[in-house]
Protein backbone atom coordinates (compact mmCIF):
# COMPACT_ATOMS: atom_id res chain seq x y z
CA UNK A 1 0.00 0.00 0.00
CA UNK A 2 1.23 3.47 -0.86
CA UNK A 3 1.92 5.93 1.93
CA UNK A 4 0.21 9.25 1.30
CA UNK A 5 1.31 10.92 4.51
CA UNK A 6 3.95 13.06 2.77
CA UNK A 7 1.46 14.60 0.34
CA UNK A 8 0.51 18.18 1.06
CA UNK A 9 -2.90 18.29 2.64
CA UNK A 10 -5.53 20.64 1.40
CA UNK A 11 -6.46 22.86 4.28
CA UNK A 12 -10.05 23.87 4.65
CA UNK A 13 -12.45 24.29 1.79
CA UNK A 14 -12.34 26.32 -1.38
CA UNK A 15 -13.01 30.03 -1.33
CA UNK A 16 -16.34 29.68 -3.10
CA UNK A 17 -17.57 27.11 -0.57
CA UNK A 18 -16.43 29.26 2.36
CA UNK A 19 -18.04 32.38 0.93
CA UNK A 20 -21.22 30.47 0.17
CA UNK A 21 -21.35 29.15 3.72
CA UNK A 22 -20.80 32.61 5.19
CA UNK A 23 -23.50 34.03 2.91
CA UNK A 24 -25.90 31.31 4.10
CA UNK A 25 -25.20 32.15 7.74
CA UNK A 26 -25.70 35.87 7.21
CA UNK A 27 -28.96 35.40 5.33
CA UNK A 28 -30.24 32.89 7.87
CA UNK A 29 -29.41 35.24 10.73
CA UNK A 30 -31.19 38.09 8.98
CA UNK A 31 -34.29 36.02 8.28
CA UNK A 32 -34.31 34.68 11.85
CA UNK A 33 -34.05 38.22 13.21
CA UNK A 34 -36.96 39.45 11.10
CA UNK A 35 -39.21 36.37 11.23
CA UNK A 36 -38.87 35.31 14.87
CA UNK A 37 -41.12 38.06 16.27
CA UNK A 38 -44.13 37.45 14.02
CA UNK A 39 -43.88 33.66 14.26
CA UNK A 40 -43.53 33.74 18.04
CA UNK A 41 -46.40 36.20 18.46
CA UNK A 42 -48.69 34.17 16.21
CA UNK A 43 -47.96 30.86 17.91
CA UNK A 44 -47.33 31.54 21.61
CA UNK A 45 -51.02 31.97 22.44
CA UNK A 46 -51.88 28.62 20.90
CA UNK A 47 -49.01 26.99 22.77
CA UNK A 48 -50.05 28.49 26.11
CA UNK A 49 -53.70 27.47 25.66
CA UNK A 50 -52.75 23.93 24.69
CA UNK A 51 -50.23 23.51 27.51
CA UNK A 52 -52.61 24.92 30.12
CA UNK A 53 -55.49 22.73 28.96
CA UNK A 54 -53.46 19.53 28.74
CA UNK A 55 -50.90 19.85 31.54
CA UNK A 56 -51.76 22.78 33.80
CA UNK A 57 -51.00 26.46 34.02
CA UNK A 58 -47.52 26.05 35.52
CA UNK A 59 -46.41 24.00 32.51
CA UNK A 60 -47.68 26.77 30.21
CA UNK A 61 -45.07 29.11 31.68
CA UNK A 62 -42.27 26.60 31.17
CA UNK A 63 -43.49 25.82 27.65
CA UNK A 64 -43.51 29.53 26.83
CA UNK A 65 -39.87 29.87 27.90
CA UNK A 66 -38.86 26.81 25.90
CA UNK A 67 -40.82 28.12 22.90
CA UNK A 68 -39.03 31.48 23.15
CA UNK A 69 -35.75 29.63 22.54
CA UNK A 70 -37.06 27.03 20.09
CA UNK A 71 -38.59 29.49 17.60
CA UNK A 72 -35.44 31.49 16.75
CA UNK A 73 -33.26 28.39 16.72
CA UNK A 74 -35.73 26.56 14.46
CA UNK A 75 -36.14 29.51 12.11
CA UNK A 76 -32.36 29.93 11.86
CA UNK A 77 -31.75 26.23 11.25
CA UNK A 78 -34.43 25.90 8.58
CA UNK A 79 -33.41 29.02 6.71
CA UNK A 80 -29.72 28.10 6.94
CA UNK A 81 -30.45 24.67 5.48
CA UNK A 82 -32.62 26.15 2.73
CA UNK A 83 -30.07 28.79 1.74
CA UNK A 84 -27.16 26.37 1.89
CA UNK A 85 -29.00 23.84 -0.27
CA UNK A 86 -30.08 26.49 -2.75
CA UNK A 87 -26.59 27.92 -2.92
CA UNK A 88 -25.00 24.52 -3.50
CA UNK A 89 -27.61 23.65 -6.13
CA UNK A 90 -26.95 26.93 -7.92
CA UNK A 91 -23.22 26.26 -7.92
CA UNK A 92 -23.72 22.78 -9.35
CA UNK A 93 -26.09 24.04 -12.05
CA UNK A 94 -23.70 26.82 -13.05
CA UNK A 95 -20.78 24.42 -13.16
CA UNK A 96 -22.76 21.98 -15.30
CA UNK A 97 -23.81 24.76 -17.65
CA UNK A 98 -20.26 26.08 -18.06
CA UNK A 99 -18.79 22.69 -18.86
Amino acid sequence: MKDYSDRPRRRGRGELASASSLFSYVLAGSVAFVATGPIYTASVGLLQDFAAAQYGSWIATVATLVWAVAVPVGVFALTRAAFATGSRLTQVLLAARMS
